[in-house]
């Protein structure tokens, strides 16, 4: 028995109503896309989706040449460092914050901060900085914070401007 008159259901029933209704009205999403997909009217393809998409491509690969033609430290060419030095400062950053730091995507960053992709030199120093600023001073001295690669600095350098 309802007590209120601007509600369906009672508190105990509401939530699997609403469990129902979720599910429904994913069905019919998927339904719809489905059908827009098969009628070749993917929104995540072509049109707006493609030119956003295109369009932060291409910013990217300008960064990166931008980025290449500035340096020429090999210390930027060993993924290992990326693992031993910059990856484990990562484990308490949110993905948010990767993301917002690289402009890069959040499943990308998550598999960044997984250790399965490691980013394009260009994002380290970011990275770096980033997992300082999330770790506890009292997890680690500031030595054990650092990073051992020319990443530490390109750090020193951005601190000095």
């Amino acid at each position: 028995m309802l007590d209120r008159t601007d509600r369906d259901y009672c508190d105990g029933c509401r939530p699997e109503r609403q469990a129902e209704q979720a599910a429904v009205w994913a069905a019919g999403g998927l339904d719809v896309l489905a059908r827009r997909r098969a009628s070749g009217a993917d929104p995540a393809h072509g049109g707006a989706a493609g030119r956003e998409r295109g369009r932060r491509n291409a910013a990217h690969l300008a960064a990166i040449a931008r980025w290449e033609q500035e340096h020429t430290s090999t210390d930027y060419d060993d993924p290992e460092a990326f693992a031993r030095d910059i990856l484990p400062m990562l484990r308490g950053v949110p993905l948010g914050a990767i993301a917002h730091a690289t402009q890069l995507s959040l499943a990308y960053c998550s598999f960044i901060r997984r250790g399965r992709k490691v980013p394009h030199h260009r994002h380290w120093t970011a990275l770096a900085r980033l997992g300082n600023e999330y770790r506890p001073d009292s997890q680690a001295s500031p030595d054990e914070r650092q990073p051992t690669t020319g990443v530490r600095r390109d750090i020193d350098l951005l601190d000095r401007r």
